[in-house]
């Protein structure tokens, strides 16, 4: 970065994230459950772009919650060639200590985990159960910190400005999605998302073509499609007088 800036050499950085799923109260949740799960897990949620903070109208808490903690019990741990595997290992041990020393700091902070959040000691690997906690206080390290690992926090919230004021409440910017069935609701808040990247009803999705990148903390710059290459190219003014 030093050597970039002192260069005047254009960079694109492509940072953390700590990625908010927004779920309405018309929400089916039953339908978006294993959407929802597949966004925070996939690859052991060792993805930049992975859901992490899950907040999800009060009235639909407690079923989205517990049916998260249900999938997540019910989550194959395997190596990743066997193809019947849902989690597999962690990178290495020095990143399975990392996550598991987030995940015992939330033990010790008090906070109620519904699922996972042990190593699985009895596979041979950096295997970490996924774990699913409950309404953490906002302030929580494991609410704030990027764990890079299988580990969601569900937070309930009570009208959308509380829902935005949550989402937002965050270092990073990179990426985030809105579930519901309403899309008038949910173009009014597209906008007010502090996050390069808004899904709708899905997460994760990436287009070769639709630039990726993060807003505050999670990066400058942007991947994909056009503004890629007008991050690396130098504009150039002709003008002839004739």
């Amino acid at each position: 970065g030093t050597a970039a800036v002192q260069n005047m050499t254009r960079f694109s950085l492509e940072l953390g994230g700590k990625n908010p799923i927004v779920m309405l109260d018309d929400v089916d949740v039953a339908q978006a459950l294993d959407g929802v799960a597949a966004s925070a897990f996939f690859n052991q949620g060792q993805v930049c772009a992975a859901a992490s903070r899950i907040y999800v109208h009060r009235s639909k808490f407690a079923q989205l919650a517990n049916g998260l903690a249900d999938v997540a019990q019910s989550m194959k741990l395997g190596a990743g060639l066997d193809p019947s595997a849902q989690i597999n290992p962690l990178v290495s041990a020095h990143h399975r200590d990392k996550v598991v020393q987030h995940i015992e700091r939330a033990r010790r902070d008090g906070l109620t985990f519904l699922a996972g959040g042990t190593p699985a000691d009895d596979l041979p690997g950096y295997f970490v159960k996924p774990a699913v906690i409950a309404d953490p206080r906002p302030d929580s390290a494991i609410v704030r910190d990027e764990v890079f690992g299988p580990v969601i926090v569900v937070l309930p919230f009570d009208d959308a400005a509380d829902a935005v004021r949550l989402a937002n409440a965050s270092p990073y910017g990179l990426a985030a999605s809105i579930w519901s069935n309403d899309l008038k609701r949910v173009m009014n808040l597209v906008p007010q998302i502090e996050a390069g990247t808004v899904w709708v009803n899905c997460h994760i999705p990436l287009d070769p073509s639709m630039p990726f990148g993060g807003y505050k903390q999670s990066g400058i710059g942007r991947e994909f499609g056009q503004y890629a290459i007008e991050g690396f190219t130098e504009t150039k003014s002709v003008c002839i007088a004739h």
